[in-house]
C-alpha cells in the first residue's frame, strides 16, 4: 500500500483538476455564474488539500502511512461528491432546470428568505432532495408538470436554511 499511495494521489489530484477544468468552461446561464464560481472554489480548496499530502515528504513511507491513507480518503471523498452533486448540475443544467431555479428565487424573494436561493436542477431519481453543503435541490424530471410539488420547494429551502 505504501508504494501504490503516492499513484492514488496523483490520480485523485487529475480528478479534481478535470472537475475544475470542466467548470472553466463558459456559462450559457447567468445565473449559474456565482455559483459555477462557488463550486470552481470548492474544487480548489479540496485540490490544494491533495497537492499538500502529494508533497508530503513522508508520503509512502510506512511509519504514517494510515494517517496518510486516511487523509487520501476524507479528499477522495470530497472530490467524489463534487462529482456527484455541484458538477452534474452544473454541465446538465437545462431550460427545466432554469424554470424551477427562477421559481425559487421569486419564491425566495417574496417570502424574504435571507440567502442566496439555489440552484435547482430537474434530474432527481430519489423526488425532491436538498444539499445544502452546494446550496442545491434536486426535484424529479417531470415535476414543472405539476403543482403539488411547489409545496416541496419551499421544504428543501427550510432544510437549506436550517442547516447553514
Amino acid at each position: 500500500m505504501n508504494r501504490l499511495l503516492p499513484g492514488f494521489v496523483g490520480d485523485l489530484h487529475k480528478r479534481c483538476r478535470s472537475i475544475q477544468q470542466m467548470l472553466e468552461s463558459p456559462v450559457t446561464y447567468p445565473e449559474l455564474s456565482g455559483y459555477v464560481a462557488a463550486i470552481y472554489a470548492e474544487a480548489e480548496r479540496v485540490r490544494r488539500g491533495i497537492q499538500r499530502l502529494a508533497e508530503d515528504p513522508d508520503l509512502g513511507t510506512p511509519e504514517v502511512a494510515s494517517d496518510h491513507l486516511r487523509t487520501y480518503k476524507q479528499l477522495a471523498e470530497q472530490v467524489y461528491i463534487l462529482e456527484a452533486f455541484p458538477l452534474p448540475a452544473i454541465t446538465r443544467y437545462g431550460e427545466k432546470d432554469r424554470y424551477f431555479t427562477r421559481l425559487v428565487q421569486k419564491l425566495a424573494s417574496q417570502v424574504g428568505y435571507p440567502l442566496p436561493p439555489p440552484i435547482v436542477t430537474a434530474f432527481s431519481s430519489e423526488y425532491y432532495q436538498s444539499y445544502p453543503a452546494f446550496n442545491l435541490v434536486e426535484v424529479p424530471t417531470g415535476e414543472d408538470a405539476f403543482l403539488l410539488g411547489l409545496a416541496d420547494l419551499g421544504h428543501e429551502l427550510g432544510h437549506i436554511l436550517y442547516r447553514t
